[in-house]
């Protein structure tokens, strides 16, 4: 019997002992990864520093998003505008297209005088060329009226079936009408125009 233990200890200790080897072994590996992950990341890092154009205590220059700096790194530049399409444009951010006034293009035919509006009615992007009598906006009426909610112009209400006709039409912009708003209307806080445009 006491043999029998003793052959199972020297087993059972061999095994324990290549277990341990494997184990010593596995860390050994684990220190050397490490050791050369150390090693080659002194070298990147070795590589990143030693400019002869900054010297110590200097600032560098850092841009707030969306501006970057330019190429010679002495200034922060605003990105060129993004593309939007018609009648959107970037917003003052320049990360998304919304619709509102773009200062690139050109002017209006028609502005509106004290106590007037202008409504422009664009269809060049169905079928219009916006040229003078162009036929495309033959047969568009405007429907307009007042209410006490919005009191706003001068002319008594229009019949759906004999709408105004446009005024003019703009090259950029396309048919418009101008409307006679009643006296300081248009500085009343939260005017409105009560309108439609239909065929």
């Amino acid at each position: 019997m006491n043999i029998m233990k003793t052959l199972n200890s020297i087993k059972t200790s061999k095994h324990k002992s290549s277990e341990l080897v494997e184990l010593s072994n596995m860390i050994n590996l684990k220190k050397l990864a490490g050791a050369a992950l150390l090693i080659l990341s002194g070298v990147f890092m070795s590589g990143c520093g030693g400019s002869d154009e900054v010297e110590s205590g200097q600032a560098l220059l850092a841009c707030n998003v969306p501006n970057f700096l330019n190429a010679a790194g002495t200034a922060c530049e605003a990105p060129p505008p993004i593309a939007c399409a018609a009648p959107t444009i970037p917003n003052e951010t320049n990360d998304a297209c919304v619709v509102g006034f773009d200062p690139d293009l050109p002017k209006p035919v028609a502005t509106p005088s004290a106590n007037q509006a202008v409504l422009y009615y664009n269809r060049a992007d169905v079928d219009a060329t916006n040229t003078p009598n162009d036929p495309a906006y033959e047969g568009w009426r405007l429907h307009t009226w007042s209410n006490a909610a919005c009191p706003a112009f001068v002319d008594a209400d229009t019949a759906w079936e004999n709408g105004r006709v446009h005024t003019g039409i703009d090259p950029t912009y396309g048919a418009y009408w101008i409307l006679d708003l009643n006296p300081g209307y248009s500085e009343t806080a939260g005017a409105c125009h009560n309108f439609i445009i239909h065929i």
